[in-house]
């Protein structure tokens, strides 16, 4: 039976799709949804996928959504080889470094500002494009600058992904003439990617001409109905460096995987508020300067998702972990793509709303209550999620579970009312209890974290 794939071809994310399933030679079962007439909320796609999200795909008895998590699985089940996603544990890991900065980052700068423009008519504001001039300039920098690829000196997933958002920046001119290394890139793969012009251009064509009609106010009446955003990462052998700050969500979770792995890291207090990451020498291993960032044996990683991975991919089963590489991040195709898709979600919904909740604390003294919202909503699919497993993305303890319950800690020291969430309570509850090292890898960091939101809202 042929993949159903669920779609419209303006989103970048099922662009990505489509390229991936024709660079692999994949012939797939196209189901257009027309998000305009609320297709994605008919009761028969949300039993598929409550995110009421596209893309989508089914294969066999395996529903699952989120781009990068599709676009790896298609690769991983009907690639003719590796080359798009090596199995190679440093190749991949750059690959997945690359796909977490695209949504975390780049991806999302770009839809905060143009889409709420786009659907809903809200003022582009220069905070926001500096954001996207950031990402920008850090692709242009550090992933091209020596590259001839996203990822390296060949084509992969992270370049077809890339491809399908740049090509949709660029379709809505963004000036990207500051950053010849994209341009350069971008020619390249217009030309090198399998059916770029039936895959891509002619979806960013109809969606150049929707955003046309759009601005111009010719679906008023559309707006008025739905108003949302709809195209919903041997310095010495004794240890790894791990540049860290308590606080932090996601160094956290990269301590808590670490001490279920059994696994030494040789904590480096790392503060970027106090500049830390903006040194030389910071800015040589990791140009994004951000936390967490890992240096093993020469090997600098950065984004926390991407180093969990491959801290498990190369050390999973070497020094007798609490749990086994199987366990954590299985070999099994459906089994993985639904963990990354959890992971993905938390990434791209869950937690962004959490840090939109919490982050203008820091700034005004007050939490982000605009974002309630939208993090009641990414609740609400995780509590769908928990009320048919034990776990977050099945009945074992996976990565997955690592990345989301350094999530829900934050909300926990905040007294957030979780009552309406009773399998969320259940499996946080279970999850504190069960993995090694959580109130030290983690909970002595949630408390930190607490005394800073504190003293802020005191102020």
């Amino acid at each position: 039976m042929p993949v159903d794939f669920y779609y419209t071809p303006g989103s970048p994310p099922c662009r990505a799709v489509l390229l991936t399933a024709k660079a692999i030679g994949l012939e797939m079962n196209l189901k257009l949804l027309d998000l305009h007439h609320m297709e994605h909320m008919k009761p028969e796609f949300l039993k598929i996928n409550p995110n009421h999200c596209v893309p989508t795909i089914v294969d066999g008895d395996l529903a699952i959504w989120e781009s990068r998590a599709i676009i790896t699985y298609l690769v991983e089940k009907y690639g003719k080889d590796d080359s798009l996603y090596p199995s190679d544990p440093k190749k991949r890991a750059k690959i997945n470094h690359s796909l977490y900065f695209e949504i975390g980052t780049l991806y999302s700068a770009f839809s905060d500002q143009y889409y709420p423009w786009i659907f809903a008519g809200v003022p582009k504001t220069d905070e926001k494009e500096k954001k996207i001039a950031d990402a920008l300039s850090l692709l242009d920098t550090h992933f091209l600058g020596s590259n001839a690829w996203i990822a390296g000196d060949s084509i992969s997933v992270a370049d077809i992904s890339f491809a399908a958002s740049i090509s949709t920046i660029e379709a809505l001119n963004v000036d990207l003439s500051p950053y010849p290394n994209i341009t350069r890139w971008l020619s390249k793969a217009k030309s090198s990617l399998v059916g770029y012009q039936e895959c891509n251009q002619k979806g960013i064509d109809g969606f150049k001409a929707m955003v046309a009609a759009l601005t111009q106010k010719l679906l008023l009446t559309f707006l008025s109905v739905k108003k949302e955003v709809l195209f919903n990462f041997v310095r010495c052998r004794m240890a790894i460096d791990l540049y860290c700050d308590g606080p932090s969500p996601p160094c956290r979770t990269v301590r808590l995987l670490a001490k279920s792995l059994n696994l030494k890291l040789n904590l480096i207090p790392t503060k970027p508020g106090n500049g830390d990451t903006l040194t030389p020498d910071y800015k040589k291993m990791n140009p994004q300067h951000t936390i967490p960032t890992i240096v093993d044996d020469g090997f600098a990683l950065s984004e926390s998702r991407a180093i969990c991975k491959y801290l498990i991919e190369k050390y999973g089963d070497k020094n007798k972990g609490h749990f086994t590489k199987e366990q954590l991040y299985p070999t099994d195709l459906k089994r993985r793509v639904t963990i990354d898709q959890r992971m993905d979600f938390d990434l791209g919904a869950l937690y962004r709303r959490i840090s939109e909740y919490l982050t203008p604390v820091f700034t005004s003294g007050q939490y982000g209550t605009a974002a309630l919202p939208k993090l009641n909503s990414a609740l609400e699919i995780l509590e769908l999620y928990l009320a048919k497993t034990k776990w977050v993305a099945g009945p074992d303890v996976t990565l997955a579970d690592f990345t989301l319950v350094v999530s829900i800690s934050c909300l926990e020291i905040l007294s957030f009312d979780l009552t309406s969430y009773p399998n969320i309570i259940r499996w946080f509850t279970l999850a504190k209890n069960t993995l090694p090292g959580y109130d030290e890898a983690s909970h002595q960091g949630v408390l930190e974290f607490k005394d800073m939101i504190d003293s802020k809202l005191k102020k």
